[in-house]
C-alpha cells in the first residue's frame, strides 16, 4: 500500500483498518466494492490532524494538501492549520468522552472552527457561522445557567 514508505506504521494502519470498515480489505461475498469516498469517511478526525504535522511538510503538505486549504494562501502556513486541527480534535475529543468543556475557551475554540472551515470554502463558513448556535448560547451564559457543572 506505501510503496514509498512516506507513512508512519500508525498512519498505514489506521488507513488499512479504513478499508476494512468500508468494505475494501478482507474480501468475501456481501463486501461492498471499495471506493475513495467510503475509505476517507472511515479515517479518524486524528488521522487528517497528523497528516499536517511537521514530517509530512515536504512530502505532503507542499506538493498536495495545501490545496486543500486554498483561503490560507499567503496568511499562513502548515502550522497554523496543524494547530487550529489540533485544538479542534482535542475539544472534538473532551465532547465524545463526555467530559467536561466549560472551562475551555468556547467562543476562542468556535472562531478557530470557523477560521478553518473559511481556509477550505469560505461559502461554507458562512453557512456554518449562519446557523451555529454557539455564539447565542456563550452571549446568554449558558454555562452559568446550566448549573455551573
Amino acid at each position: 500500500m506505501d510503496r514509498d514508505g512516506l507513512f508512519t506504521a500508525q498512519t498505514t494502519r489506521e488507513i488499512t483498518a479504513a478499508r476494512r470498515r468500508a468494505g475494501a480489505v478482507g474480501g468475501g461475498a456481501g463486501r461492498r466494492a471499495e471506493s475513495g469516498g467510503r475509505v476517507v469517511a472511515e479515517l479518524p478526525l486524528g488521522f487528517w490532524r497528523y497528516l499536517l504535522s511537521s514530517r509530512y511538510e515536504r512530502t505532503l503538505w507542499l506538493p498536495c494538501l495545501r490545496d486543500a486549504f486554498p483561503g490560507i494562501r499567503g496568511r499562513g502556513m502548515r502550522r497554523d492549520v496543524h494547530d487550529a486541527l489540533r485544538d479542534l480534535h482535542l475539544l472534538r475529543n473532551r465532547i465524545a468522552h463526555h467530559e467536561p468543556i466549560h472551562n475551555r475557551p468556547l467562543g476562542e475554540l468556535h472562531a478557530a472552527a470557523l477560521t478553518t472551515a473559511g481556509w477550505i470554502c469560505p461559502t461554507t463558513r458562512d453557512w456554518i457561522a449562519g446557523r451555529s448556535r454557539v455564539p447565542t448560547l456563550l452571549e446568554n451564559n449558558w454555562e452559568a445557567r446550566a448549573g455551573g457543572w
